[in-house]
């Protein structure tokens, strides 16, 4: 949860309205795939970790989705939960 966190202050002063959310793709100890909140109206810390693993052509399927503060699709912005589950990973841990 320490490196969502530093994910987040990645995010500082960009986010507004929204919360700086910083998160992180770990599978056996490994961190496979970063991200942090974009500025309002484009995607949240998770889609952007999900489009980082995506980019490295990293599979994350049995991984856990750490991440500070998830997002539903009733945001007005790219929603960052909704595709966790169509990626079958093993376990999400989020910190409110």
């Amino acid at each position: 949860m320490r490196h969502a966190l530093t994910q987040a202050a990645k995010s500082l002063y960009i986010t507004t309205p929204n919360p700086r959310v910083g998160c992180v793709i770990v599978r056996d100890g490994v961190l496979l795939a970063v991200g942090h909140t974009q500025p309002a109206g484009f995607a949240h810390a998770e889609v952007i970790a999900l489009r980082d693993a995506a980019d490295r052509g990293i599979d994350v399927r049995g991984a856990t989705v750490y991440s500070i503060d998830p997002a539903t699709g009733d945001t007005k912005e790219i929603g960052s939960v909704d595709g966790i589950p169509d990626i079958q990973l093993c376990e999400a841990a989020f910190s409110p």
